[in-house]
């Protein structure tokens, strides 16, 4: 007779808190639909943050200048902690075009090869245990046999494609789940947030680059302690609604940016235009001193208001002046 198959499923109550989060997110991402797109200087610095937070996480610190160098091979790759960086930032930039199948156990393996150092890549030995995430050390939920490992997550991946649920409290659910498998001997952490951004990418392409692993780990005593509740109560609600809370935390500071932003660049090009006008106007005047304003409206394609404004705030800037009478005078630049 074989071996009675082990399945898991993430147990959780879909709580009205939740349904909430899922509104606002989804608010959140129409209102982001009418900003101006991230540039790629905003892309990559967001890039940036999300694999230093992963890392940071994962226990390995390391300041964004010094990933940054590494990403445009300024950095001699020298230490182990080198090569897992430039190993997750490999991962991540191979994500942007690859057409990977999210719900595969070999997919899963592959890019876990890929994030370790050396291609290192292997289950844990032994029994493992479901564990929840503490300084202080392992808080066990349940004994699993290793050599069940990769059905486990077989089954779990299957279940998250089968679900009805919404993905923005599936996928935090499965991560949940998958860091309690706990299936590989190093990089856990590091797999289970490169997952969850791909399935909520997959979802909405926006996800790629809301560094929300960065928001994680600045939150990481929160995220202990909603880790180990959720643990302790059976019901990974509580992991959700922080994740979902982290989520759009990270929404309304990425709007930020973009808003202030796009203010930026408005105040610029009000003020390039002011310039310039102002610039094409002491021109005239300094070869046709005789011009009149109207002449002035007709050779700068200008409405005749806007030039007697500009040709204001030039006088009371001592800029101009008028000498003569109003027909038969002449203008003056002073500066």
């Amino acid at each position: 007779m074989g071996r009675r198959k082990i399945v898991i499923t993430p147990e959780f109550t879909i709580t009205s808190n939740m349904v909430n989060l899922l509104a606002e997110i989804t608010k959140m991402l129409t209102r982001l639909e009418y900003l101006p797109r991230m540039d790629l200087p905003l892309r990559r610095t967001m890039r940036l943050q999300t694999i230093q937070g992963m890392l940071a996480i994962d226990g390995i610190g390391m300041p964004m200048e010094l990933i940054a160098a590494i990403r445009d091979n300024k950095h001699d790759i020298l230490t182990p902690l080198d090569i897992e960086v430039r190993n997750a930032i490999k991962v991540y930039r191979e994500a942007d075009a690859a057409r990977w199948n999210l719900f595969s156990v070999s997919t899963m393996n592959y890019i876990h090869k890929m994030l370790m150092p050396g291609g290192m890549s292997e289950y844990t030995k032994g029994m493992i245990c479901g564990v929840g995430i503490d300084t202080d050390g392992i808080v066990t939920r349940r004994n699993l046999p290793a050599d069940k490992i990769s059905d486990l997550i077989a089954n779990l991946l299957e279940s998250l494609k089968d679900t009805m649920v919404h993905p923005l409290i599936a996928v935090p659910a499965f991560h949940y789940e998958l860091e309690h498998i706990h299936p590989f001997a190093l990089g856990n952490s590091r797999v289970g947030w490169l997952w969850q951004m791909l399935l909520l990418k997959s979802w909405n392409k926006l996800f790629a680059y809301f560094p929300v692993e960065q928001m994680i780990y600045k939150d990481r005593e929160h995220y202990v302690s909603m880790t180990n509740y959720s643990t302790e109560t059976g019901d990974c609600a509580h992991y959700i609604e922080f994740m979902l809370h982290e989520i759009l935390d990270t929404m309304n500071q990425v709007i930020f940016t973009l808003e202030t932003t796009q203010e930026t660049t408005r105040k610029v090009t009000q003020e390039t235009t002011l310039k310039t006008t102002r610039e094409k106007i002491l021109e005239v005047l300094k070869n046709r001193p005789k011009t009149s304003k109207n002449e002035l409206a007709c050779l700068l394609d200008c409405s005749p208001d806007l030039i007697k404004y500009h040709m204001q705030k030039l006088i009371n800037d001592g800029v101009i002046a008028r000498v003569g009478s109003t027909k038969g005078g002449r203008w003056e630049v002073c500066q």
